[in-house]
């Protein structure tokens, strides 16, 4: 490879655009885990807020069967 014509003020241009798209991808990732944290904290919220026995109170044969001919 020929690097001959490549003038240092190019190669020094190229060099500080990939930091900076490196950097940019690394607050990019943050982002996006710290978004998947609240989405997390959200989804366990939620699923702490069903009841524990969502039958409790009804007599024992409702919710045993399902009707497939309806």
């Amino acid at each position: 490879m020929d690097i001959s014509n490549v003038s240092p003020g190019a190669v020094v241009s190229a060099v500080m655009a990939q930091q900076e798209a490196s950097v940019r991808q690394s607050a990019q990732i943050t982002m996006f885990k710290k978004a998947l944290d609240m989405q997390t904290q959200g989804i366990l919220q939620l699923i702490a807020s069903v009841p524990g026995n969502p039958r409790a109170g009804l007599p024992d044969h409702i919710g045993q069967n399902i009707n497939t001919t309806a």
